[in-house]
């Protein structure tokens, strides 16, 4: 079952990958074909798009690592000191603590996972040479972008939780990526 597992989550991600450079390729207008989708699934490409995916999330689960540390700590001193009885107003401080930490620690991965935003882009154009300068560019064109790129994605808001009611999911999905690769060729470029 976990093997299976794997190779269905492999194949979303190079899946996923392909439809990233279906929807790049169009919004830089060089003929995009549904051959695109299923770019990645070749062997030569798949390898490289799976060690492009492992290393991206292993970078993004080491700064949510690093965002929950403080909360979890946190966490563990409140659970640790109700079991030993503490007063009301150590525990409300701990209690504020701990979400004062989870709060400003979903900011702190937001805005690095944000950063990371125009490494899958880079990826997918082969514009970068290494792994490490992807993340660079990424970084560095992604500096005073992320709260445009916030409220671009905020701006569907309303259109995924119209989703749930008459559901048009399919044409919400396509236009949400399309405009994600716009905003990321303008990124690039700009």
């Amino acid at each position: 079952a976990f093997v299976l597992f794997g190779i269905s989550c492999v194949i979303c991600l190079q899946l996923r990958l392909g439809t990233d450079r279906y929807f790049l390729r169009q919004s830089q207008k060089k003929g995009s074909s549904v051959a695109d989708l299923f770019y990645y699934l070749r062997p030569r490409r798949a390898a490289s798009a799976i060690a492009f995916s492992l290393r991206l999330g292993l970078i993004k689960a080491l700064w949510l690592a690093v965002a929950a540390f403080p909360c979890g700590i946190c966490l563990f001193l409140l659970l640790s000191a109700s079991y030993r009885g503490v007063s009301y107003l150590v525990a409300i401080v701990l209690s504020a603590g701990t979400a004062a930490f989870f709060f400003s620690g979903l900011c702190f991965y937001r805005s690095m996972s944000d950063s990371l935003f125009l490494a899958r882009y880079h990826f997918i154009s082969g514009d970068c040479l290494s792994f490490r300068q992807m993340i660079s560019a990424s970084q560095e064109g992604m500096k005073k972008k992320k709260a445009l790129l916030l409220r671009l994605r905020l701006s569907f808001t309303g259109w995924f939780l119209l989703c749930l009611l008459i559901l048009p999911a399919g044409y919400v999905w396509g236009y949400y990526n399309q405009t994600l690769a716009v905003a990321a060729k303008e990124f690039i470029e700009g």
